[in-house]
């Protein structure tokens, strides 16, 4: 885990880099504290249609560093050019949300995918409806916000027949 000047949303002077134990899922930290391990995918996304920077979130996906998108977690994402070209990196032990400190505890990972793309999926006007949406990021050029909303309406949805955009279903397990 390191924290740079300039970096992140606290003053920190200099460069500061450190390593953590990791075991049995439990993070021995400084003082005695043990945090549970709780892996997530800090940047996951699809090919945009226009060319960006990976650091940056956007419609796409990208270096969205949400907690939550960890086992058995679920991100709907388009598609905007042929085969989505699905990237997945930054796997991270634990983090809060917003990387606040331009890191989380960085790990390596083996990450298993499923994808389905649901055709004429749209979701607009659910999302006006029952969707919650937050920031998720704050520390890159582009801030990141995400909208959640319970999966027993896309269920029903997915079960008539739909109009609207293609997306693309991952599931993270």
């Amino acid at each position: 885990m390191c924290v740079r000047l300039n970096c992140g949303v606290f003053d920190v002077a200099g460069c500061h880099c450190r390593r953590f134990p990791i075991r049995d899922n439990t993070i021995f930290f400084d003082h005695g504290i043990e945090i549970p391990v709780k892996m997530m995918i800090g940047v996951i996304g699809t090919c945009p249609a226009e060319s960006c920077e990976t650091q940056s979130p956007g419609e796409h996906g990208g270096n969205l560093d949400i907690n939550e998108l960890g086992i058995c977690s679920t991100i709907y994402l388009p598609v905007s050019v042929p085969g989505a070209r699905l990237a997945i990196g930054d796997c991270h032990a634990v983090q809060g949300d917003g990387e606040t400190a331009i890191c989380a505890m960085e790990v390596s990972a083996a990450v298993t995918v499923r994808a389905t793309v649901l055709k004429d999926a749209q979701a607009s006007m659910l999302l006006s409806l029952v969707g919650n949406l937050r920031i998720s990021q704050v520390v890159n050029p582009k801030k990141g916000c995400i909208m959640e909303f319970p999966k027993k309406y896309l269920s029903a949805a997915i079960d008539k027949k739909k109009t609207g955009t293609t997306q693309k279903c991952m599931q993270v397990c």
